[in-house]
């Protein structure tokens, strides 16, 4: 069964169940940490398994949270390396080049988050935050260009409105 919520039950038949944990790093993350199995709590160390799908374990779900975590903290390390960067005047060239993860790193989260289901995604504040920092920072760009950084963000604000209001 694939998972498409941050906080929703996975299972086959019922059997296991996740509650949401909070994790906070570089704002606020959410992913499913806590595991029930019939009703209790498993030992950290035993791997929940619900289906057959790729992603239907607890093995998986923590390299998938692992993976995005990553990119995350990617674009938290990019904004704040670009802003000390612009701050010391240094060439625009090389500012593009630092903001450039920035945003395939959301669009990633976005696709994971979409079509994989679970794992983490920031809080709305924080996804407010990466982009206006991002657009004090980026050389202006079409109106074209411009709709589609803004897309992005709205997309993955979105996706964490929906996970941190559950």
């Amino acid at each position: 069964m694939r998972d498409n919520s941050c906080n929703s039950e996975h299972g086959s038949e019922g059997v296991l169940r996740s509650q949401s944990a909070t994790l906070r790093a570089g704002g606020g993350i959410r992913h499913n940490l806590t595991r029930r199995l019939r009703g209790k709590q498993h030992k950290e160390d035993d791997v929940a398994t619900w289906g057959p799908g790729n992603f239907d374990n607890d093995a998986a779900r923590d390299h998938l949270f692992e993976l995005t975590h990553r990119l995350a903290e990617q674009i938290e390390q990019a904004l704040e390396a670009a802003t000390i960067f612009k701050l010391s005047g240094k060439g625009s060239v090389e500012l593009a080049e630092m903001l450039e993860p920035i945003l395939p790193n959301v669009e990633i989260i976005c696709v994971l988050h979409e079509t994989i289901g679970g794992g983490f995604l920031p809080e709305p504040g924080s996804v407010d935050d990466w982009q206006s920092r991002f657009e004090q920072l980026r050389e202006a760009s079409s109106d074209e260009r411009s709709e589609v950084i803004r897309a992005t963000f709205e997309r993955l604000r979105q996706l964490a409105q929906q996970c941190w209001e559950e």
